[in-house]
Formats: structure tokens, sequence, C-alpha cells
């Protein structure tokens, strides 16, 4: 019989359970527990159904021998963000207005004051509300940020991932960020406050299982209908 941290899923080895103590400890999250909670509590039932039906706003299939976890970034507290996309827009109609009437420079020149940081609004706005976070396992892992296929790729060594985490940090006394940190040779730090606490906490669960296996064994099993 298999055991598993009650807290984040990781298999415990055989060198970290005492049985004469009946105790356990979890190299994943150093977190020590009960053994009996460990073998009758968190077991790996469920993660398939849990793979085959994951909240709404993520996505995972099987690829030509991909497992593509898709995450979108739209939630519904932000549809009156649609509202607010006008604000942005209204100095970038100010600029071509002025160019197409008036093609005088120091109009422009006024207007181009207010036109960057409207820009600027406008991509965060499209990327709140159409952008999506990839995690691809293929020959190598990578994560995609962006929308469609415009954003940046991040290439992970999954083989060598010691620890999967998430730290919240405040950025004020009313707003906290969320950060999903994966340390392999190096620690990277994926931005994870654009998305919804449900989808968070859904995440890392299945990442954390996912830890326990090989990049060639995960892409080979078939997880979705």
């Amino acid at each position: 019989m298999e055991v598993f941290c009650p807290k984040c899923s990781f298999t415990i080895k055989l060198k970290d359970i005492n049985i004469s103590k009946n105790i356990c400890f979890c190299q994943n999250c150093n977190d020590k527990f009960n053994l009996f909670n460990a073998i009758y509590k968190k077991k790996k039932h469920n993660i398939n159904e849990m793979l085959k039906n994951p909240p709404k706003g993520i996505f995972i299939k099987n690829k030509n021998e991909k497992l593509i976890i898709k995450i979108l970034l739209f939630d519904k507290e932000v549809l009156p963000l649609y509202f607010f996309i006008i604000i942005p827009i209204i100095p970038i109609i100010g600029f071509i207005g002025s160019f197409i009437i008036y093609r005088n420079i120091n109009v422009l020149i006024e207007w181009l004051i207010f036109l960057i940081p409207g820009i600027i609004f406008f991509i965060l706005f499209l990327f709140k509300i159409f952008g999506k976070i990839d995690f691809i396992f293929n020959k190598n892992m990578y994560i995609f940020t962006g929308i469609g296929i415009i954003g940046k790729k991040k290439i992970i060594n999954w083989d060598y991932i010691k620890k999967i985490y998430e730290v919240d940090l405040p950025y004020d006394k009313d707003d906290i960020k969320n950060y999903l940190y994966i340390e392999e040779h190096i620690t990277h730090i994926i931005k994870l406050h654009y998305i919804s606490k449900l989808k968070i906490e859904y995440l890392i669960y299945v990442l954390k299982y996912l830890l326990n296996y090989k990049l060639l064994d995960i892409i080979k099993q078939k997880y979705v209908a």
C-alpha cells in the first residue's frame, strides 16, 4: 500500500516513514503527520475524476502525446470590467481622430501623453478577459502565458523538479498576490493573481499529484475520456 501526504498528496518515500512511532515526513511540504491519516485520509482516489471534471474555466486534454492543462483567466467577477474597457479606448480614439481631423503635431503630442497608458491598460484588460495559462507536458514541460498564440513560454525540466507550492504575498491591506513556485535547479515563479482561488487550488493539487510521475509517464497516461 502506498502512502500519501494528507496535505499535498505527495507520495511518501519509505525512508521517511517511521512505523514504530507511527509518523511520516513529507519532503514536498516539510510536514510531519500520523501514518494512519496518510493512508486513510488522502490517497490517489478521485484524481482521475478530478482530471475529467475540472472547474469551469479549466480544460484538460490529451492530444498528440501531450497533456495540456488550459486555464482561462476570465471569471464571472470580472464581467464589470467590460464596461471599463471604454476608458482606455478613449485616448486611442482621440489620437486617431486628431490625426485625421487636425493633422497637427502639437495636438498629436497632447493626445500621445494619454495614449501610452491607455494602450497599456487596454492590453491588461484584454489579458484579464481573454488571457490563458497553459501547462503543457510534452518532450519538455512548459508554461505558456498569453492570448491565443501571442505570449511568452517558460520551459521547465519536469523530471528535476524538487517542490511545487503556492505563495500568497500581500500587495496592500486589501489585496493578495498569488504566485506559483516551482523549484528545479532554479526557482521558477509564475504569477497566479489573475486566476480565481478555486482554479489555483485545483491547479496546485493536480500539479503536485503529477509530480509523483516522470514526464514520459505523464504524457502516456490517458487522463480524459
